[in-house]
């Protein structure tokens, strides 16, 4: 009699590598989605504002929170140009906060314009430095637009803001760019948050993230 042992056992080994064949398929199709991940991460590394109205555009990394409106501090409203009179029009475009802001030190960065006359005629900064000091202006280069810069500061129960104003008419519009570092006396709190940072370290990041603002 014939071995018939042999069919089965070649159909045995044939399952056996049917099987290995359809995990490292499995294995390869689970690697697929780690190296595009990891593509789209990088893509997605930064985020992008852009204003057709205004012509400008600035990508900021993407775990820097973001607002389309401006919040009121204890110095600062809300309005698009905090120097400009109450009556001229504009708008709060984009408000850049630096990651770990608490109320002991935090870093903005506001972005407002206005294409209305009125601002054109007097596209304001702080008329007064630190303490009341007179303004210190300087010519800047923002994406080759020259700025007018001026700083200010200001303290007053237990609340202090160090500000760094630009302000440009080009094209049309004025356009109002203030780096902001606010914060409040530690010795206020029992237990007070830890500073997240120091002014000179908030500006440093808000100046760099103004670099990346791009004007059409």
């Amino acid at each position: 009699m014939g071995d018939h042992t042999g069919a089965p056992r070649r159909r045995a080994w044939g399952m056996i590598l049917a099987a290995v064949v359809a995990l490292a398929a499995l294995s390869g199709c689970a690697a697929a989605p780690g190296m595009s991940d990891t593509s789209v991460a990088s893509a997605a590394s930064s985020r992008h504002y852009h204003s057709p109205r205004y012509g400008l555009a600035i990508a900021y990394p993407q775990g820097v929170p973001a607002a389309r409106r401006f919040e009121a501090d204890y110095f600062l409203g809300t309005r698009w140009n905090p120097d400009a009179a109450a009556a001229v029009p504009g708008d709060a475009l984009l408000a850049l906060t630096m990651p770990g802001s608490n109320t002991i030190t935090r870093g903005v960065m506001r972005i407002g314009a206005s294409r209305a006359p009125r601002a054109l005629a007097a596209c304001s900064g702080p008329s007064s430095g630190p303490a009341g000091a007179p303004a210190e202006p300087r010519r800047v280069l923002i994406d080759g637009v020259a700025f007018t810069r001026v700083d200010t500061g200001d303290a007053a129960m237990n609340h202090h803001l160090q500000r760094h104003s630009y302000r440009a008419v080009t094209a049309g519009r004025c356009i109002a760019i203030d780096l902001i570092v606010t914060g409040v006396n530690p010795s206020v709190y029992a237990s007070p948050p830890a500073r997240p940072f120091d002014r000179e370290t908030a500006f440093a990041r808000l100046e760099a993230l103004l670099s990346r603002l791009r004007l059409e």
